[in-house]
This record gives structure tokens, C-alpha cells and sequence, in this order.
């Protein structure tokens, strides 16, 4: 018998009760540590201890009793620890699916050995898993103070004066976004060599103005959006190391200056967004509508068939029907369409066959571009409405991942940030601000200077610089293009 832990303390761990609990305990410590920004919200954070621990618990308690009744007991103890292994594995499945083949190999063969080579207890894997979790709530609790020390920060940096201004000109606003649109002037250049299949003629003809060299701040959907609702840059200095801004989810998610602005001149606001990638933590618009879609627990993307496109048009047109058209800001957010080329090397099909597969997707986008457009200047006489994408698709490379190692080909680092931008404006539009656009970060000082009628937000513009977070060789955050339009990859510590 084995003497290294107390009698009692052992014949506690063997429990299956115990070490189902533990599994559950470490899966959740896990994701709470690794995925901070998604799951701090309290419904969240229910749903993962009740999936998680009640699952694992349950699991263990009925496969140890099945076990216990049918095998004899040393097979009963290797069973149970497969099982236990099996159960952990299910549970990771997300972290585990990101490694290589190998490795994934390699953890395999190690719950094999562990169980029928070595005949380790069961209960070793539990004690393992418990000084696990003492370190995942460690990092956790570090996480949690550097967020409540963000979040005062983030409070504190919204200059008074920009609640000053009052809105004259109370059009409605339209925040159309699709997801890695390219800009008319870089889509048949470089690694793109493409079209959008008249997409500029026909917004013009619909009164739009179309901006042809415009790209994002960051390359990223979340870290693009952060910048352009709140107005100002931020460097990714708040970046966790799961690659995610804090609050970045809350703040896109209408708990931002922009809606805030809206909402204090009257308006009714409205988030209409394909998937909930934004939502996870909540909405903080006055109504907010995600299209229904299968949603997977362990992070992958749902499959989009041609006809989604068509679906979300008519889903985002029929609720924007039932709700009064005056005054109201509407941020409509398909995340999926067009969309990048994939993201992991195992996804990727190529760089040529990931081109192609772009161009076709631009042809979906427009369809339901269109239709939505179409439908919002059907029923609103003079609206304000932007087409502004978050970043560009990284057509050039295998894999979007590619983009954080450092690059000194110019048309490479555009394709991260080449976005397209249109803009619908009202009549009483004279045309001011039609050489001021560049970059997202600023596109909202111009709109609220039409529509308030003053120049109160124009005195502390951003600079339109574009910046990337580089892993390798040397990493850092870079400035990849400067206010000049001009590839540059500098180092910001370096500016």
C-alpha cells in the first residue's frame, strides 16, 4: 500500500466524487485564467462551473460505479483512470485541438503509459490537477486585479469637454461592418488582383462617397473596433496574453464613448451582429439581436453556407422594421462575411486557393451589403450611413497567423490593414471632411463634428498610424504605416 499520503487523505482522492470535482475544478481555473475577457461577467461564469464541474462530477460518480460493479478491481482502476484521462481531454478540448499533431500524439501516449505501464493510482492525477489549479487561480487572481485597475483607468480617460457638444443635425447613423472588406485602391494591387464586382459604382450611384485608401489602426477585430469607439488609441497596452484587450468585448458591446454620446442626445441605439463574438460579455446597447446560429462551447467557427448571408439580410431588415427610425444609431457587425483568409496554418489551404477563395466570398458580402442598404434608404429619407470595415484580409499570406512575425514586405503589412470605407451623408454634407480620412481611430470625430455643428472634437485627433503586435523575432508593437501612408516598421518604444 502506498504510504506517501495519510490513509484518510488518500482514500478521500480515490473517490471518484473527488476527482471528477478536481477535473471540473482545473478545466474551469483553466479557461477563467487563459480567457479572462470572455467569461468575467456573472452569467458566464455560472455556466462554466455548472457545465464543467457538474458534468465532470457526474461523469466520474457514474463511471466509477459502472466500472466498480462489472470489472474486477484492478481493472477497475485502470479503467477509471483512462476515463478520468478522456474526461480531461474532452474538456480541453479547445487548448489541446491548438497544439500539433504530435504533441496531441504525445499526451495520448502519455495517459496510455501512465495507465498500463507505470499503474499509477488514479489519485496521483488528482493531486497533480489540484496544485494545477492553485497555480490557474493564481494567475487568475492577478488577471482580475489588473482588470478592476484598467477598468478605473479606462473611466478616467474620457475627456469632459467631449459630452459638451449638444446634436443639431439628428439624422440617423448606420454603422454597416463587414468583416476584412479591402479598399477600392489596394483590392487590384499586390497579392489581391481583384475586384468587388462594381460595388463602388453602385454606391455611388446610391450617394455614397467611397475613401480608397483607407486602412485600420490594428489588425485585429476586437483591438480595431476598441479604437474606433472609443476614439483613441491604445497601443495594445491592455493586451492579455490570450491576445485579447480587456473589456475589449464590453467596450465594443456599447459600454463605449460613442453610444454613450448617442444615447445622451436621445437616441435609441441598436447592436445587429451575425455571431455573438461580441456579446459574451453582454450588450450595453439599448437592443441588441444576434441571428440564431449554432454555437460552439469549445471555440469553433460555425460553417456559413452561401445562403447565411441572404438569411442575415433579411433577419437584419425585418428588425430594423420594428423599431421607430428616428433618432436611432444602428451598429450592424457580420463578423463572417467576406472574412479573412483562415487563420491557423491546419486551416489554411494555400495562398492561392485562400485568394480565391476571398474573391468569392466579396460577391456574398455584397449581396447582402446591398440588400440591407437598400432597405435602410427605403425607409429612412436622409440617413447617415458609414461602410466601414474593422481590418483587411491578409491575402498574400498562408495564414493569418503569419502576420505577428515580422515582414518587410510593404504589401503584405497593407493586406493586415487595407479596409474599405464608404459613407452615405446627409444632404446638408458639404464636403469638409472628404481629405481628412485615413484611419478608423478618427472617423467618429468627423461624423460628431457634422452632426453637432462644431469643431469641439477635431482639437485632439489621433494619429493615424497603424500599428501591429509583432511575436517574433523581436517582439513588441510596431509601427507598420505611418501618418503618411508610408510603410515604416518601427518599434513604438522606438517613435
Amino acid at each position: 500500500m502506498d504510504q506517501r499520503f495519510p490513509s484518510k487523505a488518500r482514500d478521500w482522492l480515490k473517490r471518484p466524487t473527488c476527482t471528477g470535482f478536481v477535473i471540473g475544478l482545473y478545466s474551469v481555473l483553466f479557461y477563467l485564467s487563459n480567457n479572462l475577457t470572455l467569461v468575467h461577467s456573472t452569467m458566464n461564469l455560472i455556466f462554466l462551473l455548472g457545465l464543467f464541474l457538474l458534468l465532470s462530477t457526474s461523469i466520474s460518480i457514474l463511471g466509477g460505479r459502472i466500472l466498480s460493479a462489472s470489472v474486477s478491481a484492478p481493472g477497475a482502476e485502470k479503467a477509471l483512470t483512462l476515463l478520468l484521462f478522456a474526461l480531461l481531454f474532452v474538456l480541453l478540448a479547445a487548448p489541446i485541438r491548438e497544439l500539433s499533431l504530435p504533441m496531441q500524439l504525445l499526451l495520448i501516449a502519455f495517459a496510455l503509459v501512465y495507465t498500463l505501464v507505470l499503474q499509477l493510482p488514479a489519485y496521483y492525477l488528482t493531486v497533480g490537477l489540484l496544485f494545477m489549479s492553485a497555480a490557474a487561480a493564481s494567475a487568475m487572481g492577478l488577471e482580475i486585479y489588473k482588470m478592476h485597475a484598467k477598468s478605473k483607468e479606462l473611466a478616467a480617460e474620457v475627456p469632459p469637454e467631449w459630452f459638451q457638444p449638444e446634436i443639431r443635425r439628428a439624422h440617423s447613423v448606420y454603422l454597416i461592418q463587414p468583416d476584412s472588406y479591402v479598399n477600392t485602391a489596394d483590392i487590384g494591387r499586390g497579392y489581391y488582383q481583384m475586384t468587388n464586382f462594381g460595388m463602388d459604382d453602385w454606391l455611388k450611384e446610391r450617394g455614397f462617397t467611397v475613401y480608397p485608401n483607407i486602412r485600420s489602426n490594428y489588425a485585429d477585430t476586437l483591438s480595431s473596433n476598441i479604437s474606433i469607439f472609443e476614439m483613441r488609441h491604445h497601443y495594445y497596452e491592455r493586451h492579455k496574453l490570450s491576445g485579447e484587450v480587456y473589456f475589449g468585448r464590453r467596450i465594443i458591446a456599447g459600454d463605449n464613448f460613442v453610444v454613450n454620446f448617442f444615447e445622451k442626445n436621445g437616441y435609441e441605439t441598436y447592436l445587429l451582429n451575425f455571431a455573438n463574438y461580441l456579446t459574451f460579455d453582454g450588450c450595453f446597447y439599448s437592443y441588441c439581436h444576434t441571428m440564431p446560429k449554432t454555437v460552439s462551447l469549445f471555440g469553433a467557427e460555425p460553417f456559413i453556407a452561401p445562403d447565411d448571408v441572404d438569411r442575415w439580410a433579411n433577419s437584419v431588415n425585418s428588425t430594423l422594421e420594428r423599431f421607430p427610425k428616428d433618432r436611432r444609431f444602428v451598429f450592424i457587425e457580420h463578423s463572417m462575411s467576406p472574412a479573412h483568409i483562415s487563420y491557423t496554418q491546419g486551416e489554411s489551404r494555400g495562398r492561392e486557393k485562400e485568394r480565391r477563395r476571398y474573391e468569392s466570398k466579396l460577391r456574398e458580402a455584397n449581396r447582402w451589403l446591398q440588400a440591407v442598404i437598400e432597405e435602410i434608404q427605403r425607409t429612412d429619407p436622409d440617413p447617415l450611413i458609414i461602410l466601414m470595415a474593422d481590418h483587411g484580409a491578409y491575402v498574400g499570406y498562408d495564414y493569418v497567423q503569419q502576420a505577428t512575425t515580422l515582414t518587410e514586405d510593404p504589401d503584405l503589412i497593407r493586406s493586415s490593414f487595407s479596409i474599405y470605407l464608404a459613407i452615405r451623408w446627409p444632404t446638408t454634407y458639404d464636403g469638409r471632411f472628404d481629405d481628412k480620412f485615413a484611419t478608423p481611430v478618427n472617423v467618429f470625430r468627423y461624423i460628431f463634428s457634422f452632426l453637432t455643428d462644431t469643431d469641439s472634437f477635431l482639437s485632439s485627433r489621433e494619429e493615424d498610424v497603424s500599428y501591429l503586435n509583432i511575436t517574433e523575432p523581436k517582439p513588441g508593437i510596431y509601427a507598420a504605416i505611418d501618418e503618411s501612408n508610408r510603410v515604416v516598421l518601427k518599434p513604438r518604444s522606438g517613435l
